[in-house]
């Protein structure tokens, strides 16, 4: 640091000057205290060493010879408070951060944001704070779970519903693709703030749309094909029990 203080004096505060480096003709009275500030922003905390000129101008804007003073400084950090303040800023900041990704269902980032903001809670010692981040976290939590456990299931019994036509088994295929359709439009709801799920769920949800209708007609053609079966059936015995009463007929006139 180089640093040049000016003292701009006039002729009464000449008499009250008093300093061994001060030319005799300004010797005079009690020495001036000066406080200085600097700006230490960026700069480490420790001991620092400095060297100040000082000049001195009468009111007649006479400069005296000026002199140099070796001078140190120790810059301190910041105070607990400011520190704890500077926390709950970033805390408070990182909460509003949460919420506001909560609203657009992020639920992951939002989760870390929460966990986040708890850490400098837990840090400054507010414990209303800290549980209440508990209580979010673990709602955010909680949802992040359902929605992997329903989507697991939901997958799980679209595929078993997709087995199941392949062998044939349209029944129990359109229920299995009824359940999974089910608790994709569940999660299609709780989710779809946010793009990325809800155009996946959407495709889900078209998906099983679609088996649904294809087995359907499937299981309508079957029902046309029992019918059918069972008309021909219903023929096939009329036409015996006709040949048999003809049979008879023949026998009994034979017979007289």
């Amino acid at each position: 640091f180089n640093i040049s203080i000016k003292y701009d004096v006039d002729d009464e505060l000449l008499e009250n000057l008093k300093c061994p480096e001060i030319p005799k003709e300004l010797d005079a009275g009690e020495i001036i205290n000066e406080k200085l500030y600097l700006n230490t922003e960026g700069i480490d905390y420790g001991d620092y060493s400095l060297k100040i000129t000082v000049e001195y101008f009468d009111s007649r804007n006479k400069r005296y010879k000026p002199f140099e003073k070796e001078c140190s400084i120790h810059v301190l950090g910041p105070s607990e408070e400011e520190i704890n303040q500077e926390k709950l800023n970033k805390a408070a900041a990182a909460e509003r951060e949460a919420a506001t990704l909560l609203s657009k269902d992020e639920f992951d980032s939002a989760l870390e944001k929460y966990k986040e903001a708890k850490t400098l809670y837990e840090e400054v010692g507010i414990t209303t704070k800290v549980n209440d981040m508990n209580s979010k976290i673990n709602l955010v939590e909680e949802t992040i779970q359902k929605i992997e456990e329903n989507t697991k299931k939901a997958d799980q019994d679209f595929q078993n519903g997709v087995q199941y036509m392949n062998d044939g088994d349209y029944s129990e295929a359109l229920e299995k693709v009824k359940n999974a359709k089910v608790l994709y439009t569940s999660l299609f709801n709780l989710t779809n703030s946010n793009e990325t799920y809800k155009n996946l769920y959407e495709s889900k949800i078209n998906d099983c749309e679609e088996k649904i209708q294809y087995l359907e007609e499937k299981i309508n053609e079957e029902e046309d094909d029992t019918e059918v079966v069972e008309l021909k059936t219903v023929f096939i015995a009329a036409i015996i029990l006709l040949l048999a009463a003809l049979v008879f007929g023949i026998m009994l006139i034979r017979k007289e």
